[in-house]
């Protein structure tokens, strides 16, 4: 069994075992997802993307190297490439300045019996495969990503602009006075309008780099990226206005709600964490609310 956390030293003896037992060994930095070169017990980051290994060119929505460096223990799952079926490991390797994660793949299509790239196509086993991953990191009741994912992908994201000097928002979202519609029509029918709200969210999102999760309760978070403090007001006030002039029915009662939104938007992102970019978005959702409700409050968070 794997340890839980490894360290440098550890890993100048193991190496060459591991690279006897598994297809790939590499290491990688997972805040900006470079692989790096191990030689002679030094580490250098390479230009090369962890990810470019699954050819869809985006950062991977379910990382189990975030997981292992935010939980500090070892993670697995099972991917796939083309008609390859992939057993991944992260393994938390610590150096004396920083944490590293050790990915190991082994391919194990033949060991799970996929004969033929046509039964791999429409084998129900990577279907339920992709269901289990998605469940990881999806609310169970809206279908939005979860506080996991926030945990996951946010750090990275922030990174990555900061990086490309690309301009970001973060929008905390919230709809007002929903205790009153559960009190009113019950909880059943505020579920119902939680994934009324989620839906009219997520149809607005259409940037394939933007993402809508649950943050807890009633409340979102939105991912807006290469949008400024301009653009993302402009586009919240739609969604705040489209939001008021929605009714969610149900069992014969259309039910309307308004909802409140706190940005906080970074022009440049160097020397942030995503506590303090919370803070920033939820202080600006409080004030929202505190005027009145049903309204945007924004503001540029200076690093």
């Amino acid at each position: 069994m794997l340890p839980k956390i490894i360290t440098m030293e550890d890993l100048k003896y193991t190496l060459d075992i591991l690279n006897k037992i598994y297809d790939s060994v590499r290491i990688i930095r997972p805040l900006n997802k470079k692989i790096m070169n191990f030689t002679e017990g030094v580490l250098n980051e390479t230009q090369s993307n962890c990810y470019d290994f699954w050819s869809n060119g985006n950062v991977c929505s379910n990382c189990i190297s975030m997981r292992a460096f935010n939980e500090k223990d070892t993670f697995f799952k099972l991917d796939w490439v083309g008609n390859k079926i992939y057993m991944v490991i992260a393994v938390p390797v610590q150096d004396a300045t920083e944490t590293v994660i050790l990915e190991l793949f082994k391919d194990v299509t033949n060991s799970m019996v996929v004969k033929t790239s046509e039964v791999m196509k429409n084998s129900p086993l990577l279907e339920t495969l992709n269901e289990i991953m998605q469940q990881q990191i999806r609310d169970s009741l809206t279908g939005a990503f979860n506080r996991r994912f926030i945990d996951e992908r946010l750090p990275v994201d922030i990174l990555n602009s900061s990086v490309d000097s690309i301009p970001f928002s973060i929008v905390f979202a919230d709809i007002d006075h929903f205790k009153l519609v559960n009190d009113t029509y019950g909880h059943v029918a505020g579920d119902h309008v939680l994934k009324g709200f989620t839906e009219l969210l997520q149809e607005s999102i259409v940037g394939r780099n933007d993402w809508v999760a649950r943050y807890g309760g009633e409340e979102f978070l939105i991912y807006l990226k290469n949008m400024d403090i301009t653009l993302a007001v402009e586009f919240m006030e739609k969604i705040r206005n489209k939001v008021e002039n929605s009714e969610f029915t149900f069992e014969g009662n259309n039910i309307k709600i308004t909802s409140s939104f706190g940005i906080c938007s970074l022009h440049k992102a160097w020397n942030i964490t995503v506590e303090e970019l919370i803070a920033s978005a939820d202080k600006n959702l409080y004030a929202a609310k505190t005027s009145g409700r049903n309204k945007v409050v924004a503001s540029v968070l200076n690093t």
